[in-house]
């Protein structure tokens, strides 16, 4: 997984594409190397999430970005 891939949650079905990765531990959710996506449908706020753990099996890479 790298900046620029789409990817999908399998848990709600939603789109997302790679921002970047934490850089650095700020609280327990937020582990450094987590993903920070941008959600398409996010239902609330600004849909920018990076509390998903990099190797979680329902996380899927749906198209690299090159």
């Amino acid at each position: 997984m790298k900046i620029g891939d789409l990817v999908k949650w399998h848990k709600d079905g939603d789109l997302g594409i790679v921002l970047d990765f934490v850089q650095e531990d700020v609280s327990v959710t937020h582990e450094v190397g987590n993903p920070i996506i941008r959600w398409f449908l996010h239902p609330y706020g600004d849909g920018i999430d990076d509390s998903i753990d990099f190797f979680d099996p329902d996380l899927e890479i749906v198209s690299e970005n090159r």
